[in-house]
């Protein structure tokens, strides 16, 4: 619960928000919720902590890519790597045609500029 005050009526405000927390205990989620609650300045209570049955969150494909092509985009700037080296540094389960496609955009990126040296 976050804990407001309402500075016209001096009433204290309770806000429900509901969290899922990755941890291998139920003791570690309260650890991991302490860590990042009290690197804020918000006030809160723990109201309920439970187990649920998720097992696993899989992050939104587009967004992973994107953070991968940056990734990968980041080390092409350093000419000492070939862009075979790190498409397989990075693409591990990808079809050989994947994989091809892959290596050659950021190889035409390198030569076309694209991708500044470091």
């Amino acid at each position: 619960m976050f804990i407001t005050i309402n500075e016209k009526t001096e009433k204290e405000k309770r806000s429900a928000v509901v969290y899922l927390v990755e941890a291998t205990s139920l003791d570690n989620a309260v650890q991991n919720i302490n860590t990042v609650m009290d690197g804020t300045m918000i006030d809160y209570e723990k109201s309920n902590i439970s187990e649920t049955k998720i097992m696993d969150v899989f992050e939104y494909a587009q967004d992973k890519a994107a953070e991968l092509m940056t990734r990968m985009a980041e080390e092409l700037k350093d000419r000492s790597k070939t862009v075979e080296e790190i498409a397989d540094k990075y693409v591990k389960t990808a079809t050989p045609e994947l994989r091809q496609q892959l290596i050659d955009k950021f190889t035409a990126m390198r030569e076309n500029g694209q991708i500044p040296q470091k």
